[in-house]
């Protein structure tokens, strides 16, 4: 009687656990089938246009800078699941400086001046652009985190830290200082980024990547200011 009973209860037991496997094995796959579903149907072309207006209003450049941070978190975060969520961010993560800065190139301590207002713009304006093309809310939360992790150039997890060091690498070209930066500045930004970018950056392939980038571009600042002065 007493094996009869033990054996009813690992039996029971055993299926029991093979319920909460099944059961555990059906989530984990609805959970993938649903990001294989929004990256299926993440319409680049659309939200890049969509995008496009809203950055064209931010300072000179943006846009192009914007479209240089894309491409970098295409290569850094490239085969990921969520990648259609850190392109998104990449497109607007400059979105808070919308009608901020209606002139020409900033000066740097302009936008030092400015730039905590852009910051506490960004979760409205961004809410408020992805709310319009129909982001669900835990989408929308997502990519303003991965927005506000680019805005103080610090990332806490791997997502974060791929959107940042896109952003930071996008900014290591001549073309970015020459559309948003009066030559004046050109130096500071350089000696600026030469001091922080080992603290900002944290992604293997952008460790590895930087240092050479930020060399060359020294090296192109240097020509040009010095073609300047004659």
């Amino acid at each position: 009687m007493r094996n009869k009973f033990f054996w009813a209860i690992f039996n029971l037991s055993a299926r029991v656990a093979q319920l909460v496997r099944a059961r555990s094995l059906y989530l984990r796959g609805s959970w993938f089938e649903s990001k294989r579903v929004h990256q299926m149907s993440f319409d680049e072309e659309k939200f890049k246009q969509g995008a496009e207006k809203v950055i064209l209003r931010c300072r000179p450049g943006d846009w192009e800078h914007a479209l240089s941070a894309v491409a970098w978190v295409k290569k850094l975060g490239e085969g990921r699941s969520d990648l259609p969520l850190l392109i998104s961010a990449a497109y607007i993560h400059d979105i808070g400086w919308r009608d901020v800065w209606a002139k020409d190139k900033i000066t740097f301590a302009e936008l030092r001046d400015l730039e905590q207002l852009a910051n506490d713009n960004s979760h409205q304006f961004a809410k408020e652009f992805l709310s319009n093309l129909d982001y669900d809310q835990t989408e929308i939360a997502t990519i303003i985190r991965l927005i506000e992790a680019a805005d103080a150039h610090d990332s806490k997890q791997e997502d974060e830290a791929i959107v940042v060091d896109a952003d930071n690498l996008s900014k290591l070209s001549f073309e970015h200082l020459k559309n948003k930066f009066d030559p004046g500045d050109w130096v500071e930004l350089c000696e600026m980024w030469q001091e922080e970018l080992p603290q900002r950056v944290k992604t293997e392939k952008a460790k590895a990547l930087w240092p050479k980038l930020l060399a060359e571009l020294k090296g192109r600042v240097f020509l040009e200011l010095k073609n300047y002065s004659k």
